[in-house]
């Protein structure tokens, strides 16, 4: 409730700041509940309503401020004693966050702009699946919507010489790590995925069977990179247009906002009925985020009645990061290095986004994309997959009514294609009876075959309902 407080008191006093003209106040309030229909009882998925607020004032032609709050209503009650039964505030958990809180100055020199403080700074033309889109993390509080980012702190120098050209230049103090869901269960997805990397190398041992890999989940440490200036994060990038062609080069010196596992620690003991067996205790882990730089372009045109985007990004890692793994078969005695694997080899990789659109006469409108690695893949070749997007829109009743269906297809493996998949089908029926009012029904199914991120969601099919007003 404090930070709600204050959240609320510095919204409310950006006016009294400003001290000119009048501030524009936006936002929406958007209801969200999800149920997982894969479980006999149908549960609810542990999933946040969300309520933003906007306040942008410009002061002068030269000066703005601009505060925007973030909070998330979850539906999962809180009481878990009498106490409970008497805070008011417990039925509801609140996460309220300072989501954007920044100010520009316009116009120091002809065409120079300064934007300073928490900031969304989003790069690349392409549709959501942005290679060059790094300067912030994901955040991945929503499963089904993985393309969001968390602002940070951060200083962009913007300058504009002309129509057809200009450069920015951004400077982070710190790197931020990935935002993943409240739900716990949910948090398994992504410790799933990191166990992944490791568990390869642990079904036997000396002759020895590893049983439990599959059902423990690891305890896992995160080591930040240090608040230094050594440790900031850096980008620039150079913009223009020639011809019909809008174009940006970039560059980025960070951190991946995706922990990599450095070192795990194993606890086993032997199996009494099976021999040569191992029954797994527990898994603590250590993750940190990965330096690297990375180099990226991006195209965006118009031709034939129809929107086309390029974008693409090479990723140079500054070393080879490890994973050394140890084993203690007695809770007396610190565990012994059994061997040690790579999880991030010292060799770039590359990643793309090309795709089109089009507005249809029928009010028909179809966007399709293909992608060669996702952010969640990094390192050798093998692990970076081919995916291909479309989704289908189709407005009815003066727009009122909105039918659309979006899909996925992912390959995994090309010499096994029935073994190495993943696809996704999300179809929604949005009414919008009045402006800024939408009602929707739809679904998230999820299938996949072989190993990769999105086996930890095969068993996430769900039907959601979704109420959003904007003001």
């Amino acid at each position: 409730m404090k930070k709600i407080l204050i959240l609320i008191s510095i919204v409310a006093c950006l006016p009294v700041v400003a001290r000119a003209g009048t501030p524009q106040l936006s936002g929406y309030w958007e209801f969200n509940e999800r149920m997982l229909t894969k479980s006999s009882n149908v549960p609810f998925s542990d999933m946040f309503s969300r309520l933003r607020l906007r306040i942008h004032e410009d002061i002068n032609d030269h000066l703005s401020a601009h505060v925007s709050g973030d909070f998330r209503l979850y539906g999962r009650t809180g009481v878990i004693d009498m106490q409970g039964l008497s805070d008011p505030g417990a039925a509801y958990h609140v996460d309220a966050t300072l989501w954007e809180a920044w100010f520009g100055l316009y116009d120091l020199v002809d065409g120079l702009e300064i934007k300073i403080g928490k900031q969304r700074i989003a790069w690349g033309t392409a549709d959501k699946l942005n290679p060059t889109d790094n300067l912030n993390p994901y955040d991945l509080s929503d499963i089904f919507d993985m393309w969001e980012h968390t602002p940070t702190l951060a200083v962009k120098v913007s300058y504009t010489v002309n129509d057809y050209f200009g450069f920015d230049a951004i400077w982070e103090p710190a790197a931020k790590p990935v935002l993943l869901p409240r739900d716990k269960s949910l948090q398994g997805i992504f410790t799933q995925y990191m166990q992944a990397q490791f568990t390869g190398n642990m079904g036997m041992m000396n002759g020895m069977t590893l049983k439990g890999m599959d059902t423990v989940q690891p305890d896992v440490k995160i080591h930040a990179p240090r608040y230094d200036l050594k440790h900031s994060v850096e980008g620039a990038k150079v913009r223009g247009t020639i011809g019909p062609v809008d174009y940006s080069v970039s560059y980025i010196h960070g951190w991946d906002s995706i922990p990599l596992v450095t070192n795990v620690d194993i606890a086993v003991h032997p199996d009494p009925k099976l021999k040569k067996t191992l029954d797994l205790d527990s898994i603590e882990a250590d993750g940190k985020l990965f330096e690297y730089h990375m180099a990226g372009a991006d195209l965006a045109w118009e031709m034939a009645g129809m929107g086309w985007w390029l974008e693409g990004a090479v990723f140079f890692p500054t070393g080879r990061v490890d994973t050394k793994i140890n084993l203690s078969t007695n809770p007396k005695l610190p565990p012994a290095p059994i061997t040690t694997i790579t999880a991030l080899p010292d060799k770039p990789w590359f990643n793309l986004t090309a795709g089109f659109d089009y507005n249809f006469d029928c009010n028909l409108y179809l966007n399709f994309q293909y992608a060669h690695g996702l952010f969640v893949e990094m390192g050798d070749e093998k692990n970076i997959n081919d995916y291909f997007m479309l989704h289908l829109e189709q407005k009815l009743l003066y727009d009122k009514l909105i039918l659309s269906l979006t899909g996925m297809f992912g390959i995994m493996d090309w010499s096994d294609i029935p073994g190495n998949y993943t696809w996704t089908v999300v179809p929604e029926v949005k009414w919008a009876p009045f402006d800024s009012v939408e009602l929707a029904i739809g679904g998230f199914i999820v299938d996949t075959r072989g190993e990769g991120f999105f086996t930890a969601i095969k068993d996430l099919d769900t039907v959601y309902l979704k109420t959003k007003v904007s003001f």
